[in-house]
């Protein structure tokens, strides 16, 4: 297999923000895609700060890593549900404390 290869996205030169974590970036792909779904158009953003890479650039990690079974399913709903919620697992909260142990 082929080593992959990344490049950072050209056009606009302006400087960008780097993702602290893989948390962040989940996140923010997340916001991303329900504005897309809810009807904006293009790239939506939602700081006026420039990202390294789109959203689905970090949703298609996020699909190789489900395929090569390094994510689990369960793994997968948790981190869908709270992406579009916008907050991590709360293990003081009843209805989502079985959540926090994936």
């Amino acid at each position: 297999m082929s080593k992959r290869r990344y490049a950072l996205k050209s056009g606009n030169a302006a400087p960008y923000e780097l993702f602290n974590d893989a948390e962040d970036a989940w996140f923010w792909a997340s916001a991303n895609t329900a504005l897309i779904l809810a009807g904006a158009r293009g790239q939506p953003s939602l700081k006026p700060t420039q990202r390294p890479c789109e959203a689905a650039d970090v949703l298609n990690a996020f699909e190789r890593l489900m395929r090569a079974g390094t994510l689990a399913a369960r793994h997968a709903q948790v981190a869908a549900r709270f992406g579009l919620r916008q907050r991590r697992p709360n293990g003081l909260i009843p209805s989502v404390s079985s959540d926090t142990r994936y």
